[in-house]
């Protein structure tokens, strides 16, 4: 299983990127090559992905900031791959407060999900893969650390997405099954899977 192991920096940018060093079980080769093709194939996709919704990211969030007053993007702390922390770009909670047209658009899913979208074009997250943890949740954190999970990159969807909501998301063995047996087909059946379940949804 995983460990922690304290890293030096006492500066908060040093704490936020490289607060701990994990090390992980050891994956098989074949594994390893995937997850190195799927990270550059997710970065190329979100990165097609976000060009054409660029502007209106930026749109919305500069008329939602003169709606209410409060920008409307903020950035959090999170469980990144191999343990170090990342600052992952969420809707702020004070938006969820104002109303206004623009900004209910920046308190909606869609925008959400093209924040989360810029992460996966970052390195920093994946399209699919564990469940994203955030920085504060010790408990979450220590079960990531010891089923080796951590040293995936979090995922938009999951295992963990798929499963009955009341339960935590990285309860049970969610993460270490998907660990020891990600693959192409895995990925693609999660993401066909979530993407029934949001159609049923609406």
């Amino acid at each position: 299983s995983g460990f922690i192991r304290p890293r030096g920096g006492h500066t908060m940018k040093q704490r936020y990127k490289t607060m701990f060093c994990v090390c992980p079980p050891p994956l098989p080769l074949r594994r390893r090559v995937y997850l190195f093709f799927k990270s550059a194939s997710d970065r190329l996709t979100a990165c097609l992905l976000l060009i054409p919704f660029v502007p209106f990211l930026l749109l919305t969030a500069f008329l939602s900031a003169m709606e209410t007053g409060h920008w409307p993007i903020m950035l959090a702390p999170y469980l990144g791959c191999r343990g170090k922390l990342i600052l992952r770009a969420v809707p702020s909670p004070a938006v969820k407060e104002k109303a206004g047209a623009w900004t209910n658009l920046a308190a909606g899913r869609f925008f959400s999900f093209l924040l989360s979208v810029f992460s996966v074009a970052s390195g920093e997250m994946s399209f699919v893969g564990p469940a994203p943890v955030p920085a504060s949740d010790a408990p979450a954190i220590c079960r990531r650390m010891s089923c080796g999970s951590a040293a995936l990159r979090p995922g938009l969807t999951g295992l963990w997405d798929l499963k009955d909501k009341t339960s935590h998301p990285t309860a049970g063995g969610l993460d270490r099954f998907y660990y020891y047996g990600c693959s192409l087909r895995m990925d693609v059946g999660i993401l066909m899977a979530s993407l029934a379940r949001r159609a049923q949804s609406r």
